[in-house]
This record gives structure tokens, sequence and C-alpha cells, in this order.
């Protein structure tokens, strides 16, 4: 009998092939949270008309200062979009008059997508319920929960990034 049947099959970090219970349930836990999460940002944000990606993409624009304009890839790579995918999001935000593209000065081939006045005030306004909610959350995690969770999450992001295939 070869050693790997008489002591079980185990993965090269030395668990059992079989996932255990706990392996399971932090994978409906991480799902559990991100469903909750979403929900808070919808609450926060539903008052103002606005998704939590839309808010997203008001808010990296914003975050870049004046004259507060972005190129759609840059957006794209900073809120883990695909390039059509922002698209479709500047798109909706240009309807309502929250951004407007613009050919850039630089390289007239390329577009930049710019704040308007209302976008800004908008991102703002959002900014404002968002930090809100958080705040909700984070009263009820102490210091040391906020750390040790981090921590945690790391080291899942990190397991979950090694496993995606390669795209070589």
């Amino acid at each position: 009998m070869n050693a790997a049947k008489a002591t079980g099959t185990k993965t090269s970090r030395g668990r059992a092939t079989k996932p255990t219970t706990d392996e399971l349930e932090m994978f409906s836990r991480v799902r559990r949270a991100s469903l909750i999460l979403d929900e808070l940002q919808r609450e926060s944000l539903e008052a103002l008309d606005l998704t939590f990606v839309d808010y997203s993409a008001l808010r990296v624009i914003d975050m870049e200062g004046p004259p507060y304009r972005l190129s759609p890839s840059a957006m794209a790579e900073r809120l883990v979009r695909t390039t059509g995918g922002m698209t479709k999001i500047v798109d909706r935000l240009e309807r309502r008059g929250l951004v407007e593209r613009e050919r850039d000065d630089v390289d007239r081939r390329s577009v930049q997508v710019v704040l308007t006045p209302d976008g800004r005030a908008l991102a703002r306004k959002a900014s404002a319920a968002y930090t809100e909610t958080r705040k909700r959350v984070l009263d009820l995690i102490d210091r040391d929960g906020i750390a040790a969770i981090n921590h945690h999450l790391d080291v899942l992001l990190d397991a979950l990034r090694m496993a995606l295939p390669d795209d070589d």
C-alpha cells in the first residue's frame, strides 16, 4: 500500500482533499458578508438614485482633484471592471449630466471622462452618505477586530488571486 492511501490523500498544504465544514463555511460567510455589504451600499445611496458602482466611478474621478478628469481605461482598472463595462457606466452617468466625455488635449485620439459640477456635488453627497453607513458598521467592531479581519481578508485575497488561472 502506498503512503498516500495509508494516510489519506492530502493537498500540498497538508489539508485533506475533502473540504472540512470550516472550509466550506468560510466561502458561505464571505458570500453572506458580500450580500449584506451590497445591501448596505444600496441602502446608503438609494435616496440619491445612485448605484454603488456609479458612485464609485464618480468618486475615483473626484479623488483625482482638479481638473476632475480620468481616462475610461484608468477608471476601469481602479474599479476592477472591463472597458466595455466601464463604457456602460460612463454612458449612464453622462445621460444624467454627471460626467462628460472630452478629447484628451495631448492625444486627440483619447477620451477623458470629466466630472461636471453636478457630478462633483452628487459624488460628495454620496460619499457622506456612504461614510455614515460604514461608520455604523465600524462602530460595532473594535480596532483589534478590524485589524484581524483585514489580516485574514488579505490571506484570502492572496489565495484567491493565486487560484486564478494564469493569463499567459
